[in-house]
């Protein structure tokens, strides 16, 4: 089935503030070098990497009102292009904070409360997307869900795109995974390491075998399972094979983690939205995915990346 759009639909968005610094501790005042704020979320993360990558795609969600005019701005200025079809809802979108100190090589990742995903907004959204999606879209729902009664309100949205033919590539974690590969198929999800053991409730070793064996039963529910492993890239298992994939390289200085996995995501779709295999799906997902950790996404493009950041692929059966 040909892929005519990609539709992100976050449940959980933000406001994405990086703080830089060197030598940061407690008790101390210091000076940042440098700070971002940018509307993100993981879904609108993966528009702007789609975007950095020359795919359009669409931008669907919760967005709360009092900010909603400030993130179209920040999403205008973007690559792409990128249609904004947010559910717009009372309240402020919360807002996330980084905190990177380059000396020392350690983040702190400060996460506020979600306070949009009320279930009367997540049923307006179910709506708003039964009106916007159709069989030619992939329909991506990343980040966080909750896991209380409001998780029903997150399963109807998933299954209003199901409902309409569409793809679902899934990237989230805990009970609202669980509870979604339990409610029909799913195309792709991309658990990190610690994700996989969470859905599995069990602890995966990080090594290729036992990743791929890990998730073979899976494969019964999702076509494509990626997990990610941060610097030593990611596996990929489908029904029909195994493959891993790592930068040839991992001994630059990483930027940041912060979206790795979304753009390493963003990557993989863009590639399978374009006809490549499997293994050149992953090739490329790993290679975006670094090239962000890398800091190169914010002032480089992808047109002169591409054959610049050598992967290594291989196949396990």
């Amino acid at each position: 089935m040909p892929i005519d759009r990609i539709i992100t639909v976050g449940i959980a968005p933000a406001w994405d503030i990086r703080c830089f610094g060197e030598d940061l501790d407690w008790d101390r005042h210091a000076a940042l070098t440098g700070q971002t704020v940018l509307p993100a979320g993981k879904a609108l993360n993966i528009c702007r990497a789609l975007g950095w990558l020359g795919r359009s795609s669409v931008a669907a969600g919760l967005w709360g009102s009092d900010d909603y005019r400030q993130m179209t701005q920040g999403v205008a200025g973007w690559l792409g292009p990128i249609e904004v079809r947010m559910t717009v809802v009372p309240g402020a979108t919360r807002q996330n904070v980084t905190v990177i100190d380059a000396k020392r090589g350690r983040e702190m990742h400060l996460r506020a409360r979600n306070g949009l995903a009320t279930e009367a907004n997540l049923l307006r959204l179910r709506d708003d997307l039964t009106g916007l999606v159709d069989d030619q879209c992939v329909c991506v729902f990343a980040g966080s869900m909750p896991v209380d009664a409001r998780l029903d309100a997150c399963l109807a949205c998933l299954d209003a795109c199901r409902q309409a033919g569409a793809r679902l590539a899934v990237d989230t974690s805990g009970a609202a995974m669980e509870r979604i590969l339990a409610a029909g198929p799913v195309w792709v999800i991309k658990p990190n390491l610690a994700e996989l053991g969470e859905l599995l409730h069990r602890s995966v070793e990080d090594r290729v075998e036992a990743i791929a064996a890990a998730v073979g039963p899976l494969t019964d529910r999702v076509e494509i399972i990626v997990v990610s492993r941060g610097a030593r890239g990611a596996v990929a298992v489908t029904p029909a094979g195994t493959w891993s994939a790592e930068p040839a390289r991992t001994d630059r200085p990483t930027a940041g983690t912060v979206g790795c996995g979304d753009f390493l995501l963003a990557g993989l779709l863009d590639a399978l939205a374009a006809g490549r295999t499997m293994e050149q799906a992953l090739a490329q997902a790993v290679a975006v995915g670094s090239a962000h950790a890398w800091g190169w996404s914010q002032d480089k493009s992808w047109a002169d990346l591409a054959d610049m950041i050598p992967v290594r692929v291989r196949s396990i059966r």
